[in-house]
């Protein structure tokens, strides 16, 4: 797979996971002993990655779910946060070790690139940063994303590949708040997602860039859309519609581009908006609603698309 579409896969998946996911308090973290002479950036990392609420902590608790045998062990070392993964006899799943070191103002770690769920723990890591630091961190899945694959410089993220050894080194800064300015670049489409035109078949697909996200269920004649975005929404979820409209194709989808201008409330007899979805359709697509989030549900065709969340 392509580096820069490494994160947006992976991105994808944690969010699937997430949004799939039951309620429930997150195992207890084992931990080794921290040391004494970690940073005091380093040592809040540390503390904010394995604290119970962390998402680092609710994936681990959603993988105990179907894995209850392995475990996670956590190190604070003087120098670097040490993720290591036990599989305990798992036939399909092999033991790992990860190091996020700190070099300066960055936290570096190396990562196979078929390494998908390392890459995993990677977000984990910026999402602890950004708890360390007051962050919105509802946003910084999406940036990181963003930055990968429409391969953005940043101060607070960057990739290096190594193409012989088969690895990528991931650096993420830790000197302070990201500014995250590069956001309002980052609107879903192409390159940020690989979508098809729909078929008769059914699909189900979701991403995320910037403050966007959404998924999607169904097939050319039924198809439903839910997008979310951080805070208000604005002409980048505009543009987000717009594009998937284009990539996605639906019945009766250039007579909705001749339509949808602007961002707006829309009811016809092949297409709607609602740029007010109530909570129960909200939680039957993305499983609960997040007041951080404003939301847009676009539908195509007579009759509703299957939820995502149905069985």
């Amino acid at each position: 797979m392509n580096t820069k579409r490494l994160i947006a896969a992976t991105v994808a998946l944690v969010m699937l996971l997430s949004l799939a996911a039951c309620s429930g308090k997150p195992s207890e973290p084992q931990t080794a002993s921290p040391a004494a002479d970690a940073s005091e950036t380093l040592t809040g990392i540390y503390e904010a990655l394995i604290a119970p609420d962390s998402k680092y902590s609710q994936d681990k608790a959603l993988y105990a779910e179907y894995y209850p045998e392995t475990e996670y062990v956590e190190t604070l070392g003087s120098d670097r946060i040490t993720i290591e993964f036990l599989a305990n006899g798992n036939e399909y799943l092999t033991d790992g070790t990860w190091e996020f070191v700190e070099d300066g103002d960055h936290l570096n770690v190396v990562i196979a690139d078929d390494d998908y769920f390392a890459v995993t723990y990677m977000l984990n890591m910026a999402n602890a940063i950004g708890d360390y630091f007051g962050m919105d961190t509802d946003l910084i899945n999406g940036y990181l994303n963003g930055l990968g694959v429409l391969e953005l410089e940043s101060d607070n993220f960057s990739m290096t590949q190594d193409e012989t050894a088969g690895t990528t080194t991931y650096s993420l800064n830790i000197a302070g708040p990201w500014d995250m300015k590069e956001l309002d670049q980052m609107v879903l489409g192409d390159p940020a997602l690989d979508v098809e035109p729909l078929i008769d078949a059914n699909t189900s697909q979701g991403g995320s860039i910037g403050k966007m996200q959404y998924l999607a269920n169904g097939s050319v004649d039924s198809f439903t859309m839910l997008f979310a975005e951080v805070g208000e929404l604005d002409d980048i979820a505009y543009q987000s519609i717009v594009n998937l409209v284009k990539l996605y194709q639906p019945a009766g989808w250039e007579a909705f581009l001749a339509d949808f201008t602007e961002l707006k409330a829309l009811e016809t007899d092949g297409y709607s908006v609602n740029l007010d979805p109530d909570d129960d359709t909200i939680t039957e697509i993305m499983n609960e609603r997040n007041d951080h989030f404003s939301y847009v549900l676009v539908q195509f065709g007579a009759e509703e698309a299957e939820m995502l969340t149905e069985d």
